[in-house]
């Protein structure tokens, strides 16, 4: 099938290998596979009259509110009258599509393809955290190789995964069954939610769901956790509070970390992380700490990256050692997811 795709970008020099790889991963989801993929300029009306006379049995326009000139009247004038949503089936049996990246574009591409193929697509998603995006890709390559009518689509970010698992009505509910089973099995130490919600939600409606009241304690992340948390919807029902420890003396106030620990074992250790997720159970059923070297573009050190997190939950404290890679705002977003996802695990665990 020829899949033809274009992108638009509003200067010559943009480039977003980001979006690209997204609506790559979107169309893989329902297999499939582009033939041509263009970027054009905002302005460039000849390009796009030229790209959209060749042959294609499916046209994707990424982003076409970025077009400078009549897109539409352009499409109309090959007899592409896309409605409402975008969508067009031509008299000759052609699909297209027009889309922005952030407006609901799944629900809608999936009920047109169903048209379009004349089958019913169906899909299950699942959220995974501390993989890299490769490996997940890899494990449903090789789940999806082994049942009809199934596809999978990952999107990855700083550690984060959601994968939409397709199917259509060729997959019997015993192939799909096994499929989801395989999956969950492969990945079950990485999966925290059986729904697309972001790990913050999951941790809320977790805590909510046993009445918890959570408290964070940072330094490497600088609150970051705590914003994340507080940026749920109701976050009042299970956040206490939120401290951005960020000195040593911050930690031996507010949180009686020893200073015996800061000096035997220094401030970013597991011991250290350890008491500052035991003083916060002065108030809170659930503790999150963190302690680390976020890294620095100006002073690189070979402890860039270091981190050791602790949660603190039911009597129980455990820390945990993360060396992270990157820069300086990819080690703080990766870190505080992680430690997020440390948190759902030991509420799963304990209970």
């Amino acid at each position: 099938m020829n899949c033809s795709v274009i992108i638009f970008k509003e200067s010559e020099s943009e480039f977003d290998a980001n979006i690209q790889a997204k609506v790559v991963s979107k169309l893989n989801g329902y297999a499939l596979r582009p033939s041509s993929l263009t970027w054009l300029c905002s302005g460039d009306e000849q390009g796009f009259d030229s790209l959209i006379s060749r042959p294609f049995d499916v046209l994707v326009v990424v982003n076409d509110i970025l077009a400078g000139f009549d897109l539409k009247g352009v499409l109309s004038e090959k007899s592409i009258r896309p409605d409402s949503d975008g969508f067009c089936l031509t008299d000759d049996g052609r699909l297209v599509c027009l889309f922005n990246l952030n407006d609901g574009f799944d629900q809608v591409f999936t009920l047109n393809l169903s048209k379009f193929y004349g089958y019913t697509v169906g899909k299950c998603s699942f959220k995974l955290f501390g993989l890299d995006g490769q490996t997940i890709k890899n494990g449903c390559q090789t789940i999806q190789g082994k049942y009809d009518g199934l596809s999978f689509n990952v999107n990855y970010d700083s550690g984060d995964a959601l994968v939409d698992v397709f199917y259509t009505e060729n997959t019997t509910k015993m192939q799909l069954d096994l499929a989801l089973k395989e999956f969950l099995s492969t990945f079950a130490d990485n999966v925290y939610a059986t729904d697309d919600i972001s790990i913050e939600q999951c941790l809320y409606d977790m805590a909510k769901l046993r009445r918890l009241k959570i408290s964070t304690a940072e330094s490497m992340t600088g609150g970051r956790i705590c914003s994340r948390i507080v940026g749920v919807d109701g976050a009042s029902d299970v956040f206490y509070e939120g401290m951005v420890t960020y000195d040593t003396q911050a930690k031996i106030q507010r949180l009686d970390v020893s200073r015996e620990a800061v000096q035997r074992f220094s401030v970013v250790s597991a011991e250290v992380a350890y008491e500052m997720a035991l003083g916060l159970m002065k108030s809170a059923d659930l503790g999150i700490s963190i302690t680390g070297y976020a890294g620095s573009s100006i002073n690189k050190s070979p402890d860039d990256g270091l981190c050791f997190i602790g949660v603190a939950y039911k009597g129980r404290v455990n820390t945990y050692r993360f060396v992270f890679g990157g820069t300086r705002k990819e080690n703080i977003e990766y870190a505080s997811g992680t430690a997020l996802f440390l948190a759902i695990k030991t509420i799963k665990n304990y209970d």
